[in-house]
Protein backbone atom coordinates (compact mmCIF):
# COMPACT_ATOMS: atom_id res chain seq x y z
CA UNK A 1 0.00 0.00 0.00
CA UNK A 2 1.46 3.99 -0.95
CA UNK A 3 1.06 3.94 3.38
CA UNK A 4 3.54 1.29 3.62
CA UNK A 5 5.87 2.48 0.70
CA UNK A 6 5.44 5.69 2.16
CA UNK A 7 7.05 4.76 6.18
CA UNK A 8 9.18 2.36 4.62
CA UNK A 9 10.94 5.64 2.94
CA UNK A 10 10.62 7.38 5.87
CA UNK A 11 12.75 4.96 7.71
CA UNK A 12 15.22 4.22 5.07
CA UNK A 13 15.28 8.13 4.85
CA UNK A 14 15.68 8.19 9.25
CA UNK A 15 12.84 10.15 9.90
CA UNK A 16 9.77 8.05 10.37
CA UNK A 17 9.61 9.17 13.73
CA UNK A 18 8.32 12.60 11.97
CA UNK A 19 5.91 10.81 10.12
CA UNK A 20 2.87 12.74 12.10
CA UNK A 21 3.94 15.89 12.32
CA UNK A 22 2.83 19.15 10.68
CA UNK A 23 5.41 20.34 8.11
CA UNK A 24 6.41 23.55 10.10
CA UNK A 25 7.97 21.25 12.44
CA UNK A 26 10.68 19.67 10.91
CA UNK A 27 13.68 20.77 10.00
CA UNK A 28 14.83 22.29 6.28
CA UNK A 29 16.54 18.66 5.92
CA UNK A 30 13.81 16.63 7.08
CA UNK A 31 11.47 18.68 5.09
CA UNK A 32 13.88 17.91 2.04
CA UNK A 33 14.03 14.29 3.06
CA UNK A 34 10.54 13.81 3.43
CA UNK A 35 9.98 15.25 -0.36
CA UNK A 36 12.18 13.00 -1.51
CA UNK A 37 10.10 10.30 -0.15
CA UNK A 38 7.11 11.64 -0.88
CA UNK A 39 7.91 11.92 -4.78
CA UNK A 40 9.55 8.66 -4.30
CA UNK A 41 6.18 6.86 -2.59
CA UNK A 42 3.86 6.12 -5.85
CA UNK A 43 7.44 4.81 -7.79
CA UNK A 44 7.66 6.80 -10.50
CA UNK A 45 9.01 5.60 -14.14
CA UNK A 46 11.37 9.15 -13.61
CA UNK A 47 12.83 11.04 -11.15
CA UNK A 48 13.94 14.67 -11.59
CA UNK A 49 16.14 16.09 -8.75
CA UNK A 50 17.55 19.50 -8.87
CA UNK A 51 20.62 19.24 -6.13
CA UNK A 52 18.43 16.61 -3.88
CA UNK A 53 21.62 16.64 -1.25
CA UNK A 54 21.99 20.27 -1.53
CA UNK A 55 20.45 21.51 2.12
CA UNK A 56 21.75 17.95 4.03
CA UNK A 57 24.92 17.03 6.23
CA UNK A 58 26.89 14.08 4.37
CA UNK A 59 25.74 11.52 6.25
CA UNK A 60 21.63 12.26 5.47
CA UNK A 61 22.65 13.64 1.79
CA UNK A 62 24.32 9.88 1.70
CA UNK A 63 21.33 7.95 2.20
CA UNK A 64 19.56 10.11 -0.49
CA UNK A 65 21.99 9.24 -2.42
CA UNK A 66 21.98 5.49 -1.88
CA UNK A 67 17.88 5.49 -1.80
CA UNK A 68 17.98 6.74 -5.37
CA UNK A 69 20.52 4.88 -6.24
CA UNK A 70 18.39 1.73 -4.93
CA UNK A 71 15.67 3.07 -7.01
CA UNK A 72 17.93 3.37 -9.74
CA UNK A 73 19.18 -0.01 -9.93
CA UNK A 74 16.47 -1.99 -8.20
CA UNK A 75 13.26 -0.66 -9.52
CA UNK A 76 14.48 -0.03 -12.69
CA UNK A 77 13.64 4.01 -12.13
CA UNK A 78 15.54 6.87 -14.18
CA UNK A 79 17.34 9.21 -11.80
CA UNK A 80 18.00 12.43 -13.71
CA UNK A 81 20.18 14.48 -11.31
CA UNK A 82 21.40 17.97 -11.15
CA UNK A 83 24.72 18.52 -9.43
CA UNK A 84 27.37 20.61 -8.82
CA UNK A 85 29.19 18.38 -6.94
CA UNK A 86 31.85 16.37 -8.85
CA UNK A 87 31.81 13.56 -6.62
CA UNK A 88 27.84 12.76 -7.02
CA UNK A 89 28.13 13.23 -11.06
CA UNK A 90 31.39 10.90 -10.84
CA UNK A 91 29.07 8.05 -9.51
CA UNK A 92 26.43 8.29 -12.15
CA UNK A 93 25.75 5.69 -14.69
CA UNK A 94 25.81 8.62 -17.26
CA UNK A 95 27.35 12.37 -16.72
CA UNK A 96 26.10 14.80 -19.05
CA UNK A 97 27.71 18.01 -18.21
CA UNK A 98 26.79 22.16 -18.95
CA UNK A 99 29.68 24.87 -19.00
CA UNK A 100 29.08 28.18 -19.68
CA UNK A 101 25.77 26.90 -21.21
CA UNK A 102 27.25 24.42 -24.01
CA UNK A 103 26.30 20.78 -23.06
CA UNK A 104 29.59 18.79 -22.65
CA UNK A 105 29.06 14.74 -22.22
CA UNK A 106 32.00 13.50 -19.71
CA UNK A 107 33.70 11.02 -21.73
CA UNK A 108 35.14 9.04 -19.01
CA UNK A 109 31.67 8.38 -18.26
CA UNK A 110 30.33 7.66 -21.46
CA UNK A 111 33.17 5.27 -22.01
CA UNK A 112 32.43 2.79 -19.28
CA UNK A 113 29.08 2.86 -20.41
CA UNK A 114 30.00 1.25 -23.88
Amino acid sequence: TPRYRAMALLEQLSIDHLADKPALQVSGGEGQRAAIARALVHEPSVIFADEPTGALDVANGGKVLGLLREMTDLRNITTVLVTHDTKIADASDRCVELIDGEVRIDRRTLMDSL
